[in-house]
């Protein structure tokens, strides 16, 4: 079976996330697979790589809410003459991309969540 440390694994690869520690991560990846194993199909193998890889992606997406907070992670910086500003919108949308495909792979072992519509212009 999947456990935490297993989410917290696959969420240190991603390179935004390295300078986290395992005990940081922990709590979201917890969160996050308690909430996949709970959704999972019946017959669903609870240890398949799937379990881990649709955790890791819904634990990332709930430590961006908490990064928001974060004082200075969406500030402008000033490197030299040059200055970089972070756009949250811009950063929030990305995230919940790639949260909603994660989504969309794991569709096959989750219990189907209800109706969804979604229009786009």
């Amino acid at each position: 079976m999947v456990e935490a440390v297993d989410v917290c694994a696959i969420l240190k690869e991603h390179a935004d996330l390295e300078n986290f520690s395992v005990t940081e991560l922990l709590p979201a990846c917890k969160r996050a697979l308690a909430f996949v194993l709970e959704n999972l199909r019946d017959g669903v193998d609870p240890g398949c790589s799937l379990v881990a890889e649709t955790a890791a992606a819904e634990a990332r997406f709930r430590l961006f809410f908490r990064m928001i907070s974060s004082s200075d992670r969406f500030k402008s910086y000033k490197a030299g003459d040059m200055t970089v500003q972070r756009d949250l919108e811009k950063e929030f949308l990305i995230e919940k991309e790639m949260h909603d495909e994660a989504l969309v792979r794991a569709a096959g072992i989750l219990k189907d969540g209800g109706f969804f519509f979604e229009a786009r212009s």
